[in-house]
């Protein structure tokens, strides 16, 4: 899920980067950044600007920060969310675990299909 964040701080050489408001996506390997950066100025003296996302890995982020408050609620919605999510896969996995085991116990005595002189 993309979202914004206020404040994003990665470990890099000689200083740490910090970078605000930007819009983030967090992924298995690590957390992507889009920033739009100036590469120049066009021919009327405007600035050209480019969008990059950057991928940063886990080990390396320090810190994401909100301070606006709409932001804050949003990201405290989504770990909820996301935390309810992983608690229905547990449970799904759990009853299905527990499907499995009932069906090998299931005694062939007790099936009329079976025939016990077979």
């Amino acid at each position: 899920m993309q979202q914004k964040v206020n404040s994003v701080v990665v470990k890099s050489e000689p200083e740490n980067t910090t970078f605000e408001d930007v819009q983030i996506l967090k992924g298995a390997e690590g957390l992507y950044i889009e920033t739009v950066e100036k590469i120049g100025t066009d021919t009327e003296g405007k600035d050209l600007m480019q969008t990059r996302l950057t991928m940063y890995p886990w080990e390396t982020i320090v810190s994401l920060s909100w301070t606006e408050p709409t932001l804050i609620e949003q990201t405290k919605q989504a770990i909820i969310l996301e935390a309810l999510q992983d608690i229905e896969g547990f449970l799904e996995d759990y009853e299905s675990e527990e499907d499995e085991e009932e069906d090998d116990t299931t005694d062939a005595r007790d099936n009329p299909k079976v025939n016990p002189y077979e």
